[in-house]
């Protein structure tokens, strides 16, 4: 029988075959129709950011002083599982010096052509620990410029351009020694102790008529503070030729990483803040208060002849008045701004009292 060329080649083929098999006859024979050997499979894992939305954790638009929840899907376009740290990078359209802050990173775990959507809470306070800056989420326009994933950064997405509309909060860093809540023997933790000194029953004095505001300084405002304490030396002894101002000023510089020192004049928010409105200091020792007129801050310390908690938080309250534009010392006197440490009912029931002039004086400049 006639073989052509082809069918020799098929059956040499078919024979080379046959030996191979009878020299490995242990190997088990390759599946028809099954792709190569697990060696030759490749497998990988691409996270890929595609979408970006931040609202408040209420689920609506962000206000200043919220905690936002930034929603970022991601996509694995791989085929395999993986596990990777997502970190928002976000800057300012408003505030100097807040440029690609680092969001504290999460992690995140993605199935092979899995879709997710992961929530990151941030503010109203943000510390980059990539570079020891501390910031704020006021008002203004903020972009998330890039998602840091693991060590690359994907800028290529939908959304991430969001705004922070005005509100009634103040947001304040609060420099204080440890030492100045042990000093007037109070226990309850810092956070407690501003929000009291704030929201504590004040009343506001008219020709003979008082006003009540349960809710403090605040509720007679319209405000309310937002407070961001941090642990630091005695101002007072921190090394730099200056009075207090430039002492606070220097130190909040440092602890909040700002390019320059707390930035005045009084005139409201200042953009080279880090989003902060205004500064307040605490020290043990007994020094009263100081008001800095052209750096929109305060310090508070003790009072050696009385060290209770109610005359402290007056003098915090005091100093406040003047960064809301009150005066010192009205034509009546025993009241906030003027020796009301005497006004009787500080001194029966621990209410502070504003007279209405200086009340009057007083507004949030702050937005």
């Amino acid at each position: 029988m006639k073989i052509n060329k082809k069918l020799r080649v098929i059956l040499l083929a078919a024979v080379i075959a046959s030996c191979s098999s009878d020299d490995n006859s242990n190997s088990t024979p390759e599946t028809p129709g099954t792709p190569g050997t697990p060696e030759e499979q490749e497998t990988t894992f691409a996270a890929d950011v595609t979408n970006i939305s931040v609202l408040n954790s209420a689920g609506t638009a962000p206000t200043k002083g919220d905690e936002l929840s930034m929603s970022i899907t991601l996509v694995n376009s791989g085929n395999s599982n993986g596990t990777v740290e997502v970190s928002p990078k976000l800057s300012s359209k408003r505030f100097e010096d807040f440029t690609k802050v680092s969001i504290a990173p999460i992690e995140v775990a993605l199935d092979a052509g899995e879709t997710a959507v992961v929530n990151v809470a941030i503010g109203p306070f943000i510390q980059d620990d990539t570079n020891d800056k501390r910031y704020a989420l006021n008002s203004g326009d903020y972009e998330v410029e890039a998602i840091s994933i693991d060590d690359t950064e994907d800028t290529e997405f939908e959304g991430g351009t969001f705004s922070v509309e005005s509100s009634n909060r103040i947001l304040v860093p609060v420099l204080y020694d440890p030492a100045y809540l042990e000093t007037i023997m109070y226990t309850e933790g810092i956070e407690t102790y501003l929000t009291s000194a704030f929201t504590r029953t004040v009343e506001v004095f008219d020709n003979g008529n008082y006003t009540t505001f349960n809710g403090g300084v605040d509720e007679m405002m319209d405000i309310e503070h937002v407070f961001y304490p941090i642990s630091t030396t005695n101002i007072s002894e921190y090394p730099l030729e200056g009075d207090l101002c430039v002492k606070s000023a220097a130190l909040a510089a440092e602890e909040l990483g700002l390019a320059q020192s707390w930035a005045g004049p009084s005139v409201g928010t200042q953009v080279g803040n880090h989003g902060f409105d205004y500064l307040i200091s605490l020290a043990p020792d007994s020094i009263g208060g100081t008001f800095c007129e052209t750096r929109d801050g305060q310090i508070s310390g003790t009072n050696d002849t009385d060290l209770s908690v109610n005359r402290s938080q007056f003098t915090i309250a005091h100093q406040t008045g003047h960064i809301l534009g009150a005066q010192h010392c009205d034509a009546n006197q025993e009241f906030v701004m003027c020796a009301g440490e005497r006004n009787p009912k500080y001194i029966d029931e621990g209410i502070f009292v504003f007279d209405k002039a200086s009340r009057d004086m007083m507004a949030n400049k702050f937005e």
